[in-house]
């Protein structure tokens, strides 16, 4: 049989052992549930917001986790606190009933109903080459025709590609 001390110790020792693992276990729940990238998606007459852990609508890789469902403000809020707090947060519609977290989503906002009460974070769009290459051109043409400095020309243009890309 164990003496009052020696029962102390151990049960001190278990309960150190287990607060450790369990603060082990808190941290990796954190880490794992880091959102890095958001999405808020109009479904018709309501919205959500999902977790992704790719910015993609369509469903390859995006493993999408919803994080609310309600009302177009309410869901509106929601994603802009994220992207306060640095999510990079994009905006889609789908227009189908039911889940939609493993349905294609859309960027076609306007194309939605009731899109004219839509307020979206943000529209990300990709942007292929051949319309970068168009878009510098007739930024090129118009500091020609404007007779720009050639050296900020260039740097607009550039920081204008890159804000394209994201």
């Amino acid at each position: 049989m164990f003496d009052d001390d020696k029962a102390g110790a151990i049960l001190s020792l278990v309960n150190t052992s287990h607060s450790s693992n369990q603060q082990a276990d808190q941290s990796a729940t954190r880490t794992a549930n880091t959102v890095h990238h958001a999405f808020l998606v109009y479904q018709a007459g309501l919205a959500n917001v999902f977790a992704v852990d790719c910015s993609n609508i369509g469903l390859t890789g995006r493993n999408a986790r919803r994080l609310i469902q309600g009302d177009f403000r309410t869901c509106e809020n929601f994603a802009r606190g994220l992207a306060a707090a640095g999510v990079f947060v994009h905006t889609a519609a789908c227009n189908m009933a039911g889940d939609i977290t493993n349905q294609p989503w859309t960027e076609d906002l306007d194309a939605q109903p009731f899109s004219d009460k839509f307020r979206p974070v943000s529209q990300v769009k990709t942007v292929g080459l051949s319309a970068m290459r168009e878009a510098l051109e007739e930024i090129l043409e118009n500091a020609v025709k404007y007779n720009a400095c050639e050296k900020r020309v260039t740097n607009f243009a550039l920081n204008l590609a890159a804000k394209s890309l994201i």
